[in-house]
Parts: C-alpha cells; sequence; structure tokens
C-alpha cells in the first residue's frame, strides 16, 4: 500500500491518494453505507479507479 498526500496553494485543497494491489475494490460503491456517507461528507470529491491496482483519490 502507498499513501500520498498533497497540497495546492493555488486550490487551497489537500488530495489524499490511496494505491493498493489486489482483486479490485471500490470503497465507494462496495463498502458499506456508513463508510461510504462518511467519504462523501468529509471529502470535496472522491473517485476510484482499477489498471491493475486499486487507486483511490479524495480531495478535501
Amino acid at each position: 500500500m502507498r499513501i500520498h498526500l498533497e497540497h495546492s496553494e493555488a486550490e487551497g485543497r489537500f488530495s489524499l491518494r490511496i494505491v493498493y494491489g489486489g482483486a479490485p475494490y471500490d470503497p465507494l460503491k462496495d463498502s458499506d453505507e456508513l463508510s461510504q456517507i462518511l467519504i462523501r461528507h468529509l471529502t470535496a470529491s472522491a473517485e476510484y479507479r482499477y489498471d491493475g491496482q486499486n487507486l483511490l483519490t479524495a480531495r478535501f
């Protein structure tokens, strides 16, 4: 698992990117309802994609 945290002064936002192996698993769709609600309410945006590895990006 790799975790990247970036800050954009121009946008005044943070981005958190989590890259992890294994089978495709989209926490934005496949996790329990409470987890999905927390992700949606605590982030400005979040996206998931799979390209040989799982990649979750959240912007705050």
